[in-house]
């Protein structure tokens, strides 16, 4: 069964990348986005995305809340009753353990690290404990005590309530947590203003050069009139011109640029900038060299454009 099961993965995976429109392009895109991306990070000369860093153990404690306190009973479990895990557990929990050193990489994995932990430690506890073990232990329980039973019931049911509105890391505490950073979040209309103005007074096709490359979703959806010199990864144009990537960053990071007009127009192609209202230096940059001028202005961004 494991066989077949592991032969149908395998064949589908290579038939999926050979019977591909894009073959063998699409080998190349892998390697950048699982290796050079994902993994090197070209030696760190490429700024990434955040969801690319670690997670701190403080970090790592309050995203996975109680999760390891259970994982880890489930490992004991496992060990102390060995003979009775059945192969699909131990399946699972080496999924797990891959999955927990991918998160220590990178804190994206967590998506697949979190369910993955409680998926293996649920398939632990059913190995180990036969169906309605728990109830039967209770029912035939009979302690001394009168009330010892009613009690033992109480004080579950106040943990429970406990655990669930337990600051920081109980349930309630988290699904606030999480309506909090959704609210404080990217506007859904960011940069809407300034692309409707770019679409109207910009040619066909036009090149925009823009301050932030993850700023490309944004910009696409309010505008497919206009070109963007860069979007998501930073790393595809660093592997077509290392050099060009690194003025590019150097101009949209700190400002810093030895020939803004030649850069613009004739290494970039481009009239326009687009520019986010934290990125000052680059902003001075511009505002200070006498080929550009400043066509538009709102909360979120400047728009400047070569002058005619």
């Amino acid at each position: 069964y494991w066989f077949r099961m592991s032969l149908a993965t395998i064949g589908g995976t290579a038939a999926g990348l050979f019977f591909n429109p894009y073959w063998p392009q699409n080998l190349a895109f892998y390697w950048q986005q699982v290796w050079q991306i994902a993994i090197v990070n070209v030696g760190g000369r490429v700024n990434v995305g955040g969801e690319w860093s670690s997670l701190s153990p403080l970090e790592f404690a309050g995203f996975y809340g109680f999760v390891p306190i259970f994982f880890c009973t489930a490992i004991v479990l496992v060990f102390t009753n060995a003979s009775r895990v059945r192969e699909r557990t131990w399946l699972s929990l080496a999924l797990t353990g891959l999955f927990l050193l991918f998160t220590i990489k990178s804190r994206r994995y967590i998506e697949l690290s979190a369910p993955m932990t409680v998926l293996s430690s649920a398939f632990v506890y059913s190995d180990i404990f036969p169906k309605d073990a728990l109830r039967d232990i209770w029912n035939a329980w009979r302690p001394s005590f009168p009330r010892l039973r009613e009690n033992v019931r109480l004080f579950f049911s106040l943990g429970i309530a406990i655990f669930v509105f337990l600051p920081k890391l109980g349930p309630v505490a988290q699904i606030t947590s999480v309506r909090a950073e959704i609210a404080g979040g990217v506007p859904l209309t960011k940069y809407r203003s300034a692309l409707t103005w770019l679409e109207e007074h910009s040619e066909p096709e036009s090149i925009v050069v823009h301050s932030d490359w993850d700023d490309w979703p944004m910009l696409f959806y309010f505008n497919d009139h206009n070109r963007y010199i860069i979007g998501l990864d930073p790393t595809f144009m660093h592997n077509y011109d290392a050099d060009l990537h690194d003025r590019w960053a150097a101009l949209t990071a700190r400002g810093e640029s030895d020939d803004l007009l030649s850069f613009m127009k004739d290494e970039l192609g481009t009239r326009y900038a687009l520019i986010e209202k934290d990125h000052g230096a680059m902003e001075s940059t511009f505002a200070q060299n006498v080929y550009f001028e400043l066509v538009y202005e709102d909360s979120e961004a400047w728009v400047y454009a070569l002058k005619e």
